[in-house]
Parts: C-alpha cells; structure tokens; sequence
C-alpha cells in the first residue's frame, strides 16, 4: 500500500486526468437509449455524437502533447529508477540471506564451496554481468555457484511477487525487475 501513498495524484496528473477524460462515451450511449417515440431522438443522437467526435478528435489528439508539456513522463520515469534501486537493494538483501545460510548449512543438504558463495555475492546484484573465467578444474565450483544463483533467483522472484503482492512497488518497475531476473537465470545457461 506504501505504492498508492507515494503516488498520489498531483496537480499536473489531474489535468491529464481530466483531459483524457472519457469524451462523450456515456452520452453517446445515454442517447442511443432514448426511446424511439422521442421527439428529435436523431438530432440528439447526432449532437452527442458530433460532441463525442470533438472532444476524442481535439483532445484525444493532443494528449500526447499535454503529457509532455506538463512533464508527467518525466516525473514517473524518476520515480521508477528510484523504485528499481530500492528494489534491487531488496533482492541484494536476499541474496545476501540465501548466501548466509548456503555458508551456514549448504544448500539442498549438500555444502557448497565458499569461493561460490562469496562470487555470489559479489554478483547478486541484477545489474552486474555473469562473467566468470574458470579454468577446466574449477567445473565443481561453476556447478556449485549455477545451484547456489538458482536459488537465489528463485528467493528474489518469491520476494518480487511478494512485493507485487504487497502493492509496494510500481508494477512497471516489478515487470522490469522480474524481467532482468529472468536474463539472469537464462544467463546461468551460457556459464561454463
């Protein structure tokens, strides 16, 4: 719910409200629903549709402008960069809670080897790429570090939904973070 208090509508996002407003739709259908006995029934028809007509072509086409003009783009793509970075920062702290407990009692009932775990979390942050060169006798530890991300993705996407769930964040921002999630378990595929 933090989301709808943090957005709330602003002067500008009330003008573009109001201008995009519905343009006559309601009336257009409030005529169409006149009894067919009403005197001058197709003039009224006619006059709801023309104002209809009007308003979608003359506001309708200016919108975009109006939008622009106010800065309301600009204002929303700030707020979901900083969005990203606080949700980012969340799913580092998940990671880092995955990492702590794969330190403390392995992963799936099997250890994992700690040269994984710290590559993991210097790496769990969905902005940083998945290089990693390892030489033909580190195979063990490529597997180990694939199993560790695995499951840290998975802890990351279970906190994203949650959040989506929460209405904490954004949902555009959420898309674009679940998005980035799945490159990165794609990404663990062309780890060798």
């Amino acid at each position: 719910m933090r989301f709808y208090r943090d957005q709330q509508l602003g002067k500008k996002d009330g003008l573009v409200l109001v201008w995009a407003g519905m343009r006559g739709a309601v009336t257009v259908a409030a005529a169409q629903t006149l009894p067919a006995d009403t005197e001058q029934r197709t003039l009224l028809v006619l006059a709801a549709f023309t104002v209809a007509m009007i308003s979608l072509i003359g506001q309708g086409g200016t919108l975009a402008w109006v939008v622009r003009r106010l800065g309301v783009e600009a204002d929303r793509d700030e707020a979901i960069r900083e969005q990203m970075l606080a949700i980012d920062q969340t799913l580092t702290d998940v990671a880092a809670a995955r990492c702590d407990e794969a330190t403390e009692s392995g992963l799936d009932g099997h250890a994992i080897d700690g040269r994984a775990i710290d590559v993991m979390r210097e790496r769990s942050r969905l902005d940083r790429g998945m290089q990693w060169a390892a030489g033909p006798d580190q195979v063990e530890l490529i597997e180990a570090f694939k199993h560790l991300r695995r499951a840290v993705i998975s802890d990351q996407r279970d906190a994203l939904i949650e959040m989506r769930s929460r209405h904490s964040y954004d949902s555009e921002a959420l898309t674009e973070m679940l998005q980035r999630l799945d490159a990165a378990e794609l990404g663990l595929d062309a780890l060798e």
